[in-house]
């Protein structure tokens, strides 16, 4: 569908979205994940961030920017809501 094409990642700019479509119609579209595999995703995705933001005192925030895929879909959202 359109909707999770907007979320899918951005091969040219390395982005990648933050949220994931897992239901659809009332059903789960993907195997529930094993807690060791939430705990390698997560290990991975905090060791991929600048050492500056994982730092517990004073960490320094990463800029974040909407890609064009959401701004599209909160385009499309809000113009389904005015109707």
């Amino acid at each position: 569908s359109q909707e999770s094409e907007d979320l899918q990642p951005d091969t040219m700019t390395g982005e990648q979205p933050m949220m994931q479509l897992v239901m659809q119609h009332g059903q789960r579209l993907q195997s529930p994940e094993s807690l060791d595999t939430i705990a390698q995703r997560t290990t991975h995705s905090v060791a991929s961030l600048p050492t500056q933001t994982r730092q517990i005192q004073s960490p320094i925030s990463l800029a974040v920017e909407p890609s064009a895929g959401l701004i599209n879909l909160i385009a499309k959202t809000q113009h389904q809501g005015n109707r």
